[in-house]
C-alpha cells in the first residue's frame, strides 16, 4: 500500500489490520475508497491507494460536502439520469427565480414551487396573484385578502389567481453561484482536491506536486494555478459548440494528467478537468516536473446504465457457454462435478448479478470519432448539406480563409497516430497562421488580460447543459403520459 497523500503516514487494508491486530502496537492509517471524483455528481474512479480514513474524512468535511452542494441545480434535477454507487433518497430544494412572474421558487421533489408565500397586484389586468405551495395557498390567500382590505383594496374588482407551481421551467433560472458565501473558494478547491488525487493516483509523488499540496503543513493549497478552458482554434470551437450532438455520452466526466515543455527546460505537470462536459479547467499541478512525460486519462458516461435481464432457465447448455463467455464469467468452479443443466443456468444467473455496469470509456477513441466527424462534415460542405445537422453544414458560415485552415488541420491531423490525437487536441490547436500553439500558454496568456471570454464561454456551456435537462424532464413527462 502507499502512503496517504495528505499525512504522509504508510497506510493499512482494514481488513487486514483486522485480521492481524495482535502486531500493531497502535491503530495504523487505514486506508478508504476515495471517489477521485465524487460520488454524488455520478463520479465512479475511486482508489484506496490516495487517503488514508482519517485524511478522507476530514477533506470530505472540508472541501467535497460544499463542491458537491454546489451542483445542486443540475444534479437534482439529473437524480433519475446520473449513475451513483450510493443513492440518498433525500430530496434536497434548489433556489430559483421566476423570470416571466418576479418571484422566488424552489426546484423541489420534481416541482418548481414558491420558495416563499407573497402575494403580487396587477393593476392593468386587475389581477390578483397569490405564491404559495399548496399546503399553505388557502391560509395565505385568507391573510392576503384581508390586510388588503385593512388598507382599502376593494378586493372584489380584482380576479383572484392562486400559484402552487410553476408548469413552464424554460421561464425560470436556477442559482448556481448567487448568494452562496464563499463561492470561489469552495468552487476553486474542489478542483484542486480532484486533480491532485489523480495525480497521485496515476504515480506522481508528493513532492512534485508543488502548486497543490504543501507537504510541510500536510494540506491542499490554491496557488492561483486554476486556469478557465475555453476553445482555441477552429476544430475546438466546433466540438464545444455542437458537444451535446457529437459526443455520444453527453454529459461526461474527463479528467487528463499530461506533461507539457514550458520551453524552460523543464515541463508543467497539468491535470485538464471537465466535468458534466460543461465545467472545464486546465489545473497547474507544478511549473517545473522533471518526471518522466505523462499522459493519463479518465473518460466516463454519466447516464444510469440498466442491466439487461436474462431468463437464463431457457438457454440450453452450449448456449449458456456462449453467454458465459460473452459475460467473461469463469466457468472452473461449476465443470466437473456432474453438474446439471439447471446448476449451470443458477451458477451463471448468479454470476452474471455480480457484473457492474460499465461506465468507463475510451477518450481517444472519443476525439477520433470526433475528427472523422469534422471530415465527414467538412466534404459535405461545398454541397451545402450537413452530416452533424441535416438541415445546414456547421461549415457554411466560414470566410475562404477559414475553411482553408480548417482543410489544412484535417490533413495534418491524418498525419498523426490515432494514439496521439487526444494528446494533440487538449495541448495544441492550429492558430489563424496556421501555427502550432500550445492551448494552455494561450489561455494563461489571455487571462492575465480579463476574463470575458471564459465568462461568455462559460454562460453558453451552462446554458447548454440546462437546455439538455430540459430536453430529458420534457422526454420523462411525455413518457408517462404515453
Amino acid at each position: 500500500m502507499k502512503n496517504c497523500m495528505i499525512c504522509n503516514q504508510p497506510m493499512v487494508e482494514r481488513e487486514y489490520y483486522n485480521q492481524n491486530k495482535k502486531i500493531f502496537s497502535s491503530l495504523p492509517k487505514l486506508a478508504h475508497d476515495e471517489h477521485i471524483i465524487h460520488n454524488a455528481i455520478g463520479g465512479r474512479l475511486k482508489s484506496a491507494e490516495v487517503l488514508c480514513e482519517g485524511c478522507g474524512g476530514k477533506l470530505n468535511n472540508d472541501i467535497d460536502n460544499y463542491f458537491v452542494s454546489l451542483f445542486n441545480p443540475f444534479t437534482e434535477k439529473l437524480k433519475n439520469f446520473l449513475t451513483k454507487e450510493r443513492n440518498k433518497k433525500v430530496n434536497k430544494a434548489v433556489r430559483g427565480y421566476n423570470i416571466d412572474e418576479k418571484v422566488k421558487v424552489n426546484f423541489y421533489n420534481g416541482k418548481i414551487v414558491p420558495n416563499t408565500p407573497e402575494y403580487k397586484i396587477d393593476e392593468k389586468r386587475k389581477e390578483i396573484k397569490i405564491f404559495a405551495i399548496k399546503k399553505s395557498i388557502e391560509g395565505f390567500t385568507k391573510h392576503s385578502l384581508k390586510k388588503l382590505r385593512d388598507e382599502g383594496v376593494d378586493v372584489g374588482k380584482y380576479k383572484i389567481i392562486k400559484i402552487t407551481e410553476f408548469q413552464d421551467e424554460g421561464n425560470v433560472y436556477f442559482n448556481f453561484s448567487k448568494g452562496v458565501e464563499n463561492f470561489n473558494d469552495k468552487w476553486k478547491m474542489g478542483f484542486i482536491k480532484m486533480t491532485s488525487e489523480f495525480a497521485y493516483l496515476k504515480g506522481v509523488g508528493r513532492n512534485d506536486l508543488k502548486r497543490v499540496l504543501d507537504v510541510e503543513k500536510n494540506r491542499l493549497i490554491f496557488t492561483d494555478n486554476l486556469i478557465p478552458f475555453y476553445p482555441n482554434g477552429l476544430l475546438s470551437h466546433f466540438r464545444e459548440t455542437y458537444r451535446v450532438t457529437v459526443e455520444d455520452n453527453y454529459p461526461s466526466h474527463t479528467l487528463i494528467l499530461f506533461t507539457q515543455d514550458n520551453g524552460e527546460g523543464t515541463k508543467a505537470l497539468v491535470c485538464y478537468v471537465d466535468l458534466f462536459s460543461t465545467f472545464q479547467y486546465y489545473v497547474i499541478l507544478n511549473e517545473s516536473y522533471k518526471g518522466k512525460d505523462i499522459f493519463e486519462t479518465y473518460y466516463q458516461k454519466l447516464e444510469k446504465q440498466k442491466k439487461i435481464e436474462i431468463d437464463f432457465k431457457r438457454f440450453r447448455y452450449k448456449e449458456l457457454l456462449a453467454v458465459a463467455d460473452e459475460f467473461g464469467i469463469n466457468l472452473d468452479k461449476i465443470r466437473n462435478r456432474n453438474s446439471t443443466i439447471e446448476d449451470y443456468q443458477s451458477f451463471i444467473e448468479k454470476e452474471y448479478k455480480k457484473i457492474k455496469n460499465e461506465y468507463n470509456l475510451d477518450y481517444s477513441e472519443e476525439i477520433n470519432k470526433f475528427y472523422d466527424l469534422m471530415i465527414k462534415e467538412f466534404n459535405l460542405s461545398e454541397l451545402d448539406r450537413g452530416f452533424i445537422c441535416s438541415d445546414f453544414n456547421i461549415f457554411s458560415n466560414l470566410s475562404g480563409k477559414e475553411k482553408e485552415n480548417i482543410r489544412y488541420e484535417l490533413i495534418m491531423l491524418t498525419r498523426v497516430d490515432p494514439k496521439f490525437k487526444s494528446e494533440h487536441y487538449i495541448k495544441y490547436f492550429f492558430d489563424s497562421s496556421l501555427e502550432l500553439s500550445s492551448i494552455l500558454g494561450v489561455l494563461m496568456t489571455e487571462i492575465k488580460k480579463g476574463q470575458e471570454k471564459a465568462k461568455i464561454y462559460g454562460h453558453f456551456k451552462f446554458n447548454e447543459l440546462n437546455y439538455f435537462i430540459d430536453g430529458l424532464e420534457k422526454k420523462t413527462i411525455n413518457d408517462s403520459n404515453s
